[in-house]
């Protein structure tokens, strides 16, 4: 019998270091969000002093820190609507690129209560599925890659398809640009050195932190991501009241039928 149970394990042990072998040697990407999912981020850290030394009197207008962001307690809402997962996108002389993404509503930047409505309904935000094809369409244009892109930080760089660290590794970097597990790292100048990480949430894919440090290390700017609910945790959370429910139902009738 114990020799039974070794082989089995033996064979278990394969078979999982197998698939794991596989998954890296072709890694399929995909969207990690679900449909109802909202995501929430606000400014915790808008140093304009400290930000004015760094990037310099254009601090707020130069790419670096997000636009429409540009003070302490401003927060932003998305909710996905539909998931896109068979989008092309044609790029003309720079060909034809699969893509996936999802169609939201948007709620910009504001200091205040969030409307009942959106601003943007049906706003559509999608990116690469494979990484292999951003690096031939950067590649195209001159290495003009993904970090310059997102040095303006497009709306469609607040998600990346999973798994992140996956991704975020398969990109063909620029100098002074690279990955860190789930985060990209780009060391930037402008009256000083400064450092900006953008950090991905490994489930959803969605950008969880945005940060600026000064040469000294400090944080002098910061988004995070609040109140995320992927979609998944929505329909565990109704599983989980059911049951509950059933459970309580049950033991009444079973309480009831004992009296």
């Amino acid at each position: 019998m114990k020799e039974k149970l070794f082989v089995g394990f033996l064979i278990w042990a394969f078979l999982i270091s197998y698939s794991s072998i596989a998954l890296a040697d072709d890694t399929t990407y995909s969207l990690g969000a679900n449909e109802g999912a909202k995501f929430i981020w606000k400014v915790t850290k808008c140093d304009e002093t400290k930000l004015k030394d760094t990037l310099g009197d254009d601090w707020d207008d130069d790419g670096g820190v997000i636009e429409d962001a540009y003070s302490n307690g401003l927060k932003q809402k998305i909710v996905i609507k539909e998931i896109e997962e068979d989008a092309e996108l044609d790029l003309a002389i720079l060909g034809k690129h699969d893509t996936i993404g999802y169609i939201i509503d948007l709620w910009e930047w504001t200091s205040e209560a969030f409307e009942a409505e959106a601003d943007e309904d049906e706003y559509e935000i999608s990116w690469f599925e494979n990484p292999d094809d951003l690096n031939d369409v950067y590649e195209k244009l001159g290495g003009f890659y993904i970090h310059q892109y997102i040095g303006g930080f497009s709306m469609q760089l607040f998600f990346l398809p999973v798994p992140v660290e996956s991704y975020l590794a398969d990109i063909e970097y620029r100098a002074n640009w690279g990955a860190e597990g789930n985060s990209i790292i780009h060391n930037a100048k402008g009256e000083e050195e400064y450092v900006v990480i953008y950090t991905y949430d490994k489930s959803t894919g969605f950008l969880s932190s945005y940060v600026i440090k000064n040469e000294a290390g400090e944080v002098i700017y910061q988004i995070g991501a609040t109140g995320l609910i992927s979609g998944y945790e929505i329909q565990l959370f109704i599983g989980i009241t059911c049951i509950s429910t059933i459970g309580i139902v049950y033991f009444i009738i079973r309480k009831n039928s004992k009296n």
